[in-house]
């Protein structure tokens, strides 16, 4: 996981050259290097520079958002905790898939702490988070002697990545960082991650070697090593254009290094994608989003590394063509938007991508201006995408686990849970229930999501339900699919089908037939109440939404009789008159009728539960009307601005 920051983009150019080719075509020039390292070195210079930490906390100081959202939700984080203390090891051994993990979790979770201490340092000057990015990066660079196994260079890129972000900020900053642990720090790096990833990995994936040219320039940077930096240059103009195609690069995507040359090697390292009509397919869109969302992750953090740099790849060569692309594409399949075509991948592109959209997006739309949609809507959510994606299936599905299962189910699960090693969700919504539990028809007998059932007799409402613990990958008789909903959409908000599926009896959450009151507890309770039908109860037999459809005909009925009377005068008015007797008026009908559009909106969508945030099914049409709400109150006077012009 990357820590990320909706940063204040800067501007610079450099004296450029061009080099590589097409594979079919002679000498095109694509990615421009630099033909030399910055004459002078700015610090802090990796990613972030000074003047955007102090941007923000200027923003933070007037708590501003999404400034303000983003510091407290990093320092909730445990990386942040003062109790927390680093675990180096001498040797960090990663295999892959994690086999072996000698120091590859603690070394990568070490490193993260550093840098978010080094960022919470700047912008509170709380000495503490200072003293505390010191202890991670002394501790490791005073133990740590290397890196082995299979995944070694990537684990060094990973880490490295971190590591000298820190760096950067802390001796710029912190006078405290003694000379002689700067030195240790300094030789950690060119003894324990450079050799190891310095000259890149060209028959790898690209999310392997652009993490690892990340780490080498930003390494450079924080050593002031000229031909370094040069050096990770050069892999870094071969490796963009032979990562993200473009459709001027010619029929086929451009020749990286490593002997892939031929139309077949290129094609299977595409991973068997055969066509490329439009541009923006990457080299690993057809592996999965997530791999695909490191590589151009790396990208946007090398670019933003060399405008500091002094060189704006992003404006001087076609890398932002290249990532804009990259992203509009991923982003509208990824949130449905568009459809998966045929020819891309098979017409199946499994995973989705991860939050690292904000560099891109702020360097791109926010300072260049360029148009994109589909990237826009995935990261509109803000602050909601990482919770979203990574915590609200452990705030909701770990809770009745832990609180209500018996020992032996806690044991088998809650610690691969909590590190994350396995995922966990919560499975209430019915395509007719909806979110009204006591009404759930999923039935189970006694013969990973924790998912709610009826295991009482078919009257016997929220007194027969029970929570069971159904795994879901490569489980007999569950299938999933992806459902498309209002907001965060990168949650993985999913469909899932059960056809005769069988679990083993002790996976039972607490005791049978009483899963109404463990959901209770992980819900509020309002939710209940406002349910299709409750507790035995037709929707119109509930109070509560008797008077919620009450006040929304109320307010509909008024407004249309008040749309009515208008146009009755506005027919019979010369319109000298009508001007200046309805001008007002006009302008508080119009605000009004944005209000009203609101209400009943946001009414029906509570009304539909879980449904109303699907764009299918059952609460379609209340999603769709309530997701264009704000752009139906916008045309013809924004609201505000209508209510100051009636008073005027």
């Amino acid at each position: 996981m990357k820590l990320q920051f909706l940063m204040l983009g800067l501007e610079a150019s450099s004296a450029l050259k061009s080099v590589y080719a097409a594979s079919d075509s002679k000498a095109t020039p694509y990615f421009p290097i630099p033909t030399n390292a910055p004459k002078t070195w700015v610090h802090p210079g990796v990613f972030v520079s000074g003047p955007q930490l102090d941007h923000i906390a200027k923003r933070i100081e007037a708590r501003e958002n999404p400034w303000t959202e983003a510091l407290d939700s990093m320092l909730n984080m445990s990386y942040i905790s003062p109790t927390r203390t680093a675990e180096p090891y001498e040797t960090v051994q990663c295999g892959p898939t994690s086999t072996p993990n000698i120091g590859c979790y603690q070394e990568r979770e070490d490193s993260m702490a550093a840098y978010m201490n080094a960022l919470a340092w700047w912008i509170t000057k709380d000495k503490h988070y200072a003293e505390k990015s010191i202890h991670y990066m002394d501790a490791w660079s005073s133990t740590i002697q290397g890196h082995n196994n299979s995944n070694a260079p990537l684990q060094a890129a990973w880490s490295a990545a971190n590591w000298v972000r820190a760096g950067e900020i802390m001796r710029s900053s912190y006078e405290h960082w003694s000379k002689k642990s700067i030195k240790t720090f300094s030789d950690m790096l060119r003894h324990a991650y450079i050799p190891i990833i310095e000259d890149g990995a060209p028959q790898k994936n690209g999310n392997w070697e652009l993490v690892m040219i990340e780490s080498t320039i930003g390494a450079a940077v924080f050593l002031e090593d000229a031909a370094l930096y040069e050096k990770s240059l050069e892999l870094f103009s071969g490796r963009v254009p032979a990562y993200i195609y473009l459709t001027s690069d010619g029929k086929y995507p451009v020749q990286g290094r490593g002997g892939i040359n031929t139309t077949a090697e290129i094609i299977k390292f595409w991973h068997n994608q055969k066509t490329f009509p439009i541009s923006g397919i990457t080299q690993e869109t057809c592996r999965d989003f997530a791999h695909t969302s490191f590589g151009i992750s790396s990208i946007s953090h090398i670019a933003e590394t060399l405008r500091i740099q002094g060189m704006d790849v992003w404006r001087s060569t076609d890398v932002g063509a290249r990532v804009k692309a990259a992203l509009e594409l991923h982003t509208a399949l990824d949130s449905k938007e568009k459809p998966i075509p045929k020819w891309l991948c098979n017409g199946t592109i499994p995973d989705t991508m991860n939050p690292m959209l904000e560099p891109a997006y702020n360097a791109l739309a926010f300072n260049l201006g360029h148009r994109m949609p589909f990237t826009k809507n995935m990261s509109r959510s803000g602050l909601a995408v990482l919770p979203g994606s990574i915590t609200t299936g452990v705030a909701f599905g770990i809770p009745p686990l832990l609180h209500y299962a018996e020992p032996q189910l806690q044991e088998r699960f809650l610690l691969d849970l909590l590190v994350e090693r396995k995922r966990i969700c919560i499975a209430i919504t019915e395509p007719d229930a909806s979110s009204d539990v006591a009404n759930i028809t999923t039935t189970a007998t006694l013969n990973y999501a924790s998912m709610a059932v009826r295991t009482g007799g078919e009257n016997s409402g929220g007194k027969g339900i029970s929570l069971i613990l159904v795994p879901l990958k490569d489980h007999p008789g569950v299938t999933r699919r992806r459902l498309k909903i209002a907001g965060q959409i990168v949650a993985g908000t999913s469909f899932i089908e059960l056809d005769d599926v069988r679990v083993r009896p002790e996976n039972l959450i607490g005791r049978e037939n009483e899963g109404m009151k463990y959901i209770m507890y992980n819900f509020n309770h309002e939710r209940m109440f406002i349910s299709r039908k409750a507790f035995n109860k037709t929707l119109m037999e509930q109070p509560v939404v008797r008077h919620r459809l009450a006040k929304c005909g109320a307010i509909l009925e008024a407004q249309w009789s008040w749309v009515e009377s208008f146009a009755y005068q506005l027919s019979k008015m010369p319109k000298e008159t009508a001007d200046q007797e309805l001008g007002s008026l006009t302008a508080l009908c119009k605000a009004n009728a944005g209000i009203v559009l609101d209400e009943c909106a946001r009414c029906a969508v509570l009304l539909f539960g879980g449904n109303g945030s699907t764009r299918t099914g059952k609460g379609e049409i209340a999603e769709k009307i309530y997701r264009e709400v704000p752009w139906a109150r916008i045309p013809g006077g924004s609201e505000d601005v209508l209510l100051d012009l009636a008073i005027r």
